[in-house]
């Protein structure tokens, strides 16, 4: 018989560690690694020492004894849409081509804890180290080259040529819809000029070197032309040889109506999170000034002031 939750939840926690970027939640961080505990029994596998911290505190990821990869996404979404995601997920697998180097799932676990749901899955290894431990980059790094840049550009052609894509989702963060609706029309139109699929989370932490392999698929599907394209040069502002990198390599869609209002969202997300990522938080005066010089586009007092969540 499963044992309560509320039992695993009282299981010594595997160690961690902290720094600025969680600073806030050290009883989230707990729960995360007490439920991917309960993951990992529901799956039969064992966890490995060392986790690797998502995003606002939105996941964790551990390696597995048997060299796999587990990674618990623990949000408010209800199971049916964390079952939406999970199809999402098995749609690439089936449909996106394999040039494109991506993880295929073995297995995975849907559960709720409390008000919680999880989303439990299990990946090989992926091969290489992330180009960051955060969206961002912080400093360069040599293994990122031109060639790396236009394979990344080969493969983001590849996905848009797709046509049975699903609609893009931004379903996983559950306040960065409200902040779209209230704010980023302020930078962007609803018309969009060109739809083509996009891997959606298009950052320097879903990459790996030295090849362009390409994690974490749970938002692709239908995005503005520019969309991917977008995100990545934001992320890169504090690396100004990675930006003329990218620039010269996916300056064609950059420069479009929706590349341009694309990159203004990007610079808006960044500065609405900066209080929830240490990283962020060191990105945002490049952010600003990119908004200012690039996009004339002045960062409202939310932006300069906090997420809108905390007025």
């Amino acid at each position: 018989m499963d044992e309560p939750i509320d039992e695993i939840l009282n299981h010594p926690i595997l160690n961690h560690q902290e720094d600025d970027d969680f600073e806030p939640w050290p009883e989230r961080l707990a729960l995360l690694e007490r439920i991917a505990v309960e993951a990992a029994r529901r799956l039969d596998r064992e966890l490995m020492e060392t986790p690797s911290l998502g995003f606002q505190g939105g996941s964790i990821g551990y390696p597995t004894t048997s060299g796999e990869w587990l990674s618990v996404r623990v949000t408010p979404l209800k199971g049916d849409d964390y079952r939406a995601v999970r199809e999402r997920i098995r749609l690439a697998d089936r449909i996106v081509p394999t040039s494109i180097p991506r993880p295929h799932e073995i297995a995975s676990e849907l559960f709720t804890v409390g008000d919680d749901s999880v989303f439990a899955s299990l990946n090989p290894l992926a091969p290489g180290r992330a180009c960051s431990r955060y969206p961002c980059l912080t400093e360069d790094d040599p293994l990122i080259t031109e060639d790396y840049v236009r394979a990344l550009r080969t493969h983001a052609d590849t996905l848009a040529r797709i046509q049975q894509a699903p609609p893009h989702s931004q379903t996983l963060h559950a306040r960065f819809g409200a902040w779209v609706r209230e704010e980023c029309l302020v930078y962007t139109s609803l018309s969009i000029d060109r739809l083509v699929t996009g891997h959606g989370d298009f950052h320097w932490g879903n990459f790996r070197v030295p090849e362009p392999f390409i994690v974490d698929w749970e938002y692709w599907g239908k995005v503005p032309e520019g969309y991917d394209a977008a995100q990545l040069l934001v992320m890169s502002l504090a690396v100004p040889r990675i930006v003329e990198l990218i620039r010269e390599v996916f300056g064609d869609q950059l420069d479009t109506a929706d590349g341009r209002r694309c990159q203004a969202l990007w610079c808006h997300v960044v500065l609405l999170s900066r209080k929830y990522e240490g990283a962020f938080g060191r990105l945002a005066p490049a952010v600003q000034a990119f908004m200012v010089d690039e996009l004339d586009v002045e960062p409202s007092h939310r932006e300069l002031g906090g997420p809108p969540w905390e007025e």
